[in-house]
């Protein structure tokens, strides 16, 4: 019973985190589908790495030359058809990013409650070994973290951009 309940919390996560974005962009009118919106610091990421794409402003001016202070399209009909890789490059940033901020504020609870058992753990060397563990782990989650941080240079490099 329990597993079962668990299947479907799970399931309206899922459909929370991807479906409902999904339906609000169907119904928000604009057709989503002819291109993507890249942030400003997404947009300066991609000028960092030398990847050329053809910006245009969200409120339908022309072309942006160098780094935008604002949110940018980026038309999938571009005449140099980088779009599609400046696109899957910033959700690789998107991604990344937020896997940073997951495995750091995890990986920061571990440390702490990883000290706290280690510290607590008095004659029990049982407690302490927990707190070793811990601590281990909660390093290798730092390690992964700053890994994905360099996820979108790997991308980059395979797609060949």
């Amino acid at each position: 019973m329990k597993n079962k309940i668990l299947s479907v919390l799970a399931l309206i996560a899922f459909f929370f985190i991807v479906g409902a974005p999904a339906i609000a962009g169907a119904a928000s009118g604009t057709n989503a589908l002819d291109r993507c919106i890249i942030s400003p610091a997404n947009a300066a990421r991609l000028s960092n790495m030398d990847v050329n794409c053809g910006y245009t402003t969200i409120d339908g001016g022309s072309g942006v030359s160098g780094t935008p202070s604002e949110k940018v399209a980026c038309p999938y009909s571009d005449n140099e058809g980088n779009c599609g890789a400046c696109c899957l490059l910033s959700a690789v940033f998107n991604l990344t990013d937020w896997i940073f901020i997951g495995l750091m504020t995890i990986s920061a609870l571990m440390i702490i409650y990883g000290a706290y058992c280690f510290v607590m753990a008095g004659a029990n060397p049982d407690k302490a070994q927990t707190g070793k563990n811990l601590l281990m782990y909660a390093a290798i989650g730092i390690a992964v973290a700053f890994f994905s941080r360099a996820l979108p240079t790997l991308v980059k490099l395979v797609m060949g951009v």
